[in-house]
């Protein structure tokens, strides 16, 4: 197979490109669930949104949970308060490859499990910003936690707020399991101009789409 080099999804087949992540993953049986999810996730991600890392399909998957799997290091800046309707202000961390300039594209996560130690800042290391936020009344937020009653709105602000900083590109894909791919689903129906993937695991949230 040929190197994904962040070449747009729709574009894949008239550059000649292949990709069979069904033959790929089928050679490596003995790799955990949690590697197979990421390294599915890295790939979607870096066709959609781009990136400037080269991403192999016969990369080793065990390297995405490695200390440094990627070619860039990372810093972290904690606990920025991202402003809500209503005032509440929702506290958010940022993971950055270090040692690219220019403006790169985002990935966002929503969770109500605490944004600590979370498994997409890996990504970061492949040249995304990792953006990890706690929801609504979750730890160090703000407000008051209702499940999904808030998650729609609050996540749009948070796309808009992600947008406008000087390091993004205007892409910005959503990532998460359960609770944390329920409340993409319910973002989607915003139709948030930037929010251009969501990758939403696990998630059983359409009864709640289907019920707005």
């Amino acid at each position: 197979m040929k190197k994904i080099i962040g070449i747009p999804f729709t574009n894949m087949e008239k550059e000649g490109w292949k990709l069979n992540l069904v033959e790929t993953f089928s050679r490596r049986a003995d790799i955990g669930c949690l590697n197979q999810r990421l390294y599915t996730c890295l790939l979607i991600l870096c066709m959609v949104l781009g990136t400037t890392s080269q991403v192999r399909s016969d990369e080793n998957i065990t390297s995405l949970i490695s200390s440094r799997p990627g070619q860039y290091d990372i810093r972290v800046e904690k606990d920025f308060m991202v402003p809500a309707r209503n005032g509440v202000m929702l506290a958010t961390d940022g993971w950055f490859p270090v040692g690219l300039d220019g403006k790169l594209p985002a990935i966002l996560v929503r969770t109500p499990y605490s944004k600590e130690g979370h498994a997409a800042v890996r990504f970061a290391y492949y040249g995304y910003v990792v953006v990890v936020q706690d929801v609504r009344g979750k730890f160090n937020s703000e407000g008051v936690f209702t499940i999904m009653a808030h998650d729609a709105e609050d996540g749009y602000e948070t796309l808009s707020w992600i947008a406008a900083q000087e390091w993004s590109n205007g892409k910005i894909a959503t990532y998460g399991c359960s609770y944390s791919g329920e409340n993409q689903i319910l973002l989607a129906k915003l139709k948030h101009p930037n929010h251009t993937t969501m990758i939403a695991e696990a998630a059983g949230g359409a009864i709640w789409y289907c019920q707005q």
